[in-house]
């Protein structure tokens, strides 16, 4: 259990660690990065790269980034700081049983935005905010996800939510499924458990960072 979900962080990381000045920053206009978590940069060494990219990847819609900006922070992951005992306290506020393999995901480095799969990103893992995290969106979706037994963990494709089947015992491992915001209801399974989930996106190709051509550089400016 653990090999997969390690294996599915470290091989997102190790992707974005050397394109890390087009992805792996927040946007200042999103907060900022918590003080363990900031990455240093020399941006003298960025004046001669692209203002934009283009990350492409089969099957998938491009999605255009921007280079950091000095108002943005550069972020690294850092080992987990999360305890057996903040799980609990998580269950209880929601009053819910996780499944065990999210939990061993809780325990593992924490992070801001992570992918492999362009169109599946988990929620953000900060280490001091990421409970407020979870239980703000989980309450927020309350009526359309925890009320109906789903525990949501990130967004696809920026267009619905990634959730959970929650079970009263944490061996029991529900299926994935995308909530339809219109109503309320699992639109499509993504996969039959967590670590199924993981496990399918490592088989796709990694995504590539790649220029605009000169039609998409008027287009985006």
């Amino acid at each position: 259990m653990e090999k997969i979900i390690e294996q599915y962080i470290d091989q997102c990381l190790q992707w974005m660690e050397p394109c890390k000045e087009y992805l792996g920053y927040l946007p200042f206009y999103e907060g900022d990065v918590e003080p363990e978590m900031v990455d240093d940069l020399d941006f003298a060494l960025l004046r001669e790269l692209p203002m934009r990219m283009k990350i492409t990847q089969p099957e998938r819609k491009d999605h255009v980034v921007n280079l950091i900006s000095p108002k943005d922070k550069l972020w690294k992951s850092i080992d987990n700081q999360v305890s057996t005992d903040d799980i609990a306290q998580l269950e209880r506020e929601l009053s819910i049983t996780l499944p065990e393999s999210y939990k061993r995901y809780l325990h593992c480095k924490h992070h801001y935005k992570l992918f492999w799969d362009m169109d599946i990103v988990l929620y953000p893992k900060p280490v001091h905010s990421w409970y407020n995290i979870v239980v703000e969106m989980n309450n927020s979706l309350r009526t359309l996800a925890l009320e109906k037994g789903y525990f949501v963990i990130g967004t696809y494709s920026d267009s619905a939510e990634i959730a959970i089947k929650l079970h009263e015992d944490s061996r029991s491992e529900g299926v994935v499924v995308l909530l339809d915001y219109e109503t309320g209801e699992p639109s499509r399974v993504l996969a039959s458990h967590f670590l199924a989930l993981l496990d399918a996106q490592l088989t796709l190709p990694s995504p590539q960072l790649k220029p605009l051509k000169e039609w998409e550089k008027r287009l985006f400016g």
